[in-house]
């Protein structure tokens, strides 16, 4: 999943950087591609085990402190630089706009102290979404049906915990709170071509249109991919609810229906669903102080910053737009 993408028009800048070809790797299942959904299916479920030890002690919620929205963001950044879609920076981060929106919930999968992985979602607002400079039309398109929609951004675990389920932990996370916290109606991501198949034929996604370049990402290749949540707890139930299609998670038999809809393991930490109808649950939002330090984490300003998001960020936090970076 990719990170922030770079509009042109509004002044974001893209940039072809002298970096290796995009290093993706697909976790423990490696079937061709072109195998039947159903085939692909039953050998994803009997490859995939999650052990007790793996996730043991692992908490997964939403990022609730400027020191937990960092750690996630330097892994993300330490990831991409690993997969060569990125430059290293002195920071150790870059400046993200599209996550201090409002609307943007960071996932953080934690063990004590250490933040072991990480997810997104970021809700369609004024700035748009990421993956919209390089899907534009697919986007534009799905904003005309005015749905509630969202892109599921930053998925990177830890190098060293990486195939131990704990990026299904995070999507389980995400999965609840945008369809119960948030009312969320699609979701769009934007993936390697590599992960197609899985995203298609294990999470249900469909694809939303062609393969590109995503170009401020060293032209990694980039599948833009939809989920329709009104209708995806349905299709679960009919792929996943039945007990040929079991899996093991931390020892407790379970399927992907009931895994993603019902199960509540001792990970999970999400807030609890708010009892008045239509009333919605806030991501934990960004104060002032936070952002001045997070622009000066990255070495930059508000100044720097395309005229959109400089337009934002002096509308809703007036110190945080007057502040100097101080690069380091």
């Amino acid at each position: 999943m990719f990170h922030i993408g770079e509009n042109k028009k509004e002044g974001f800048t893209r940039s072809r950087v002298n970096l290796p070809q995009d290093r993706v790797r697909t976790k423990r299942l490696s079937l061709p591609r072109m195998v039947p959904a159903s085939v692909y299916r039953r050998a994803m479920i009997r490859r995939w085990v999650i052990r007790p030890d793996e996730i043991a002690g692992i908490a997964v919620g939403l990022a609730q402190t400027l020191e937990e929205r960092q750690q996630a963001l330097r892994l993300v950044h330490r990831t991409y630089v690993e997969r060569g879609i990125t430059i290293s920076s002195r920071a150790g981060l870059k400046f993200s706009p599209f996550h201090i929106l409002p609307g943007t919930t960071t996932f953080v999968a934690k063990r004590g102290n250490r933040l072991l992985g990480t997810l997104s979602l970021i809700e369609d607002s004024p700035l748009g979404l990421p993956m919209e400079s390089v899907h534009r039309e697919e986007i534009t398109l799905l904003r005309q049906g005015q749905r509630r929609f969202a892109e599921v951004s930053t998925l990177c675990v830890a190098s060293d915990v990486r195939g131990c389920g704990i990026s299904m932990l995070l999507y389980q996370a995400m999965f609840r709170w945008a369809r119960r916290h948030r009312s969320i109606e699609d979701l769009v991501i934007a993936v390697h071509p590599k992960m197609g198949p899985f995203f298609r034929h294990g999470l249900l996604f469909e694809s939303l249109g062609p393969t590109r370049e995503y170009g401020s990402l060293n032209s990694a290749l980039s599948m833009p991919m939809r989920i329709d949540l009104t209708a995806a707890t349905a299709r679960y139930r009919a792929r996943y609810d039945r007990g040929d299609m079991e899996v093991d998670i931390a020892g407790h038999r379970t399927n992907l229906y009931r895994f993603f809809v019902q199960d509540t393991g001792p990970w999970l930490q999400l807030p609890e669903v708010a009892d008045v109808p239509l009333v919605l649950s806030c991501p934990p939002p960004w104060s002032e102080g936070d952002v001045i330090a997070y622009l000066h984490a990255c070495g930059t300003d508000c100044g720097s910053q395309p005229r959109q998001v400089r337009r934002f960020i002096e509308a809703t936090w007036p110190a945080a737009a007057a502040c100097t970076g101080e690069p380091r």
